[in-house]
């Protein structure tokens, strides 16, 4: 499975069902009623109660590929006749309530009027904004989040916002496993590749290291993670271990994101080593 599989295989559409009383409301996953080609829409967690915050995530690749801006999608468009993001409450006796940028009742934790989804990160198409739920949810309510792919809108905001460094990788090295610098690498022998991940950050940051490598072809041979958490202006020490099976030229590719299920981007740049196996 290539990197951008495992990426992609968590953003999935999602219609969530709130099922049971309304004091321990549980959704469940199942198939959206909406699919667009090139868009998809995910939430942050499947459990949430009446009042609940729920953090929306949209990735659309139609949007944004400089690797130097940071875009927003304003949500207050209509795209063919139909608002660009609603949120669809359907319930049992009072009907279906719609929450709406356009109509101002899709609000944030502090009341106020969402507008706007803002990207993660530079490059990363990956645009979110946060929803509270109203406090008097009926249970047995359905809750389903659309939106129209507006194919051929362009981002209604588009400003170079500098970015900070969250995290940093130095001092990428390959060893034995006795943490000996290996001039060379022969085909069966198990070498261990590591890093020093540097936070430049406020808070702790949960994250995961990823190494992919692909063979000359382009082909993805091997792909590991680990996951941790970094102190706030701390350094760690990661590595992970891989033996070529082959002679041949090799791409290291590192990544470093928030998490497995949450592909976004902690490094500005992605790191590459080209690597000969004897």
């Amino acid at each position: 499975m290539s990197l951008m599989q495992l990426k992609f295989l968590y953003l999935i559409p999602i219609l969530l069902l709130f099922s049971l009383p309304i004091a321990s409301v549980q959704f469940s996953f199942i198939e959206a009623q909406k699919t667009e080609p090139n868009a998809k829409v995910f939430l942050d967690r499947t459990s949430y109660g009446p009042g609940s915050i729920i953090l929306v995530s949209i990735f659309d690749r139609n949007f944004n590929l400089a690797d130097d801006v940071i875009d927003s999608i304003d949500l207050t468009q209509i795209v063919e006749g139909e608002p660009i993001v609603e949120v669809k409450i359907v319930q049992p006796t009072q009907g279906t309530l719609t929450l709406s940028a356009v109509d101002g009742s899709m609000k944030d934790s502090n009341g106020k009027p969402v507008r706007e989804a803002v990207e993660s990160g530079p490059n990363t198409s990956l645009f979110e904004f946060a929803v509270q739920l109203p406090d008097d949810i009926e249970a047995n309510s359905s809750i389903t989040v659309f939106y129209n792919d507006p194919f051929e809108l362009a981002p209604t905001s588009r400003e170079e916002i500098p970015v900070q460094e969250k995290i940093t990788v130095r001092d990428t090295r390959f060893t034995d496993q006795g943490g000996g610098l290996l001039q060379k690498v022969k085909a069966g022998q198990q070498m261990i590749i590591s890093s020093i991940i540097q936070s430049h950050m406020s808070s702790k940051q949960e994250y995961a290291y990823i190494v992919q490598v692909k063979d000359s072809d382009g082909f993805t041979v091997a792909l590991s993670w680990i996951s941790g958490s970094i102190e706030p202006g701390r350094a760690a020490s990661v590595a992970i271990p891989w033996t070529p099976d082959k002679a041949g030229q090799y791409a290291i590719e590192i990544f470093v994101w928030q998490g497995l299920l949450k592909p976004v981007p902690l490094l500005l740049n992605q790191i590459k080593n080209e690597l000969v196996v004897n």
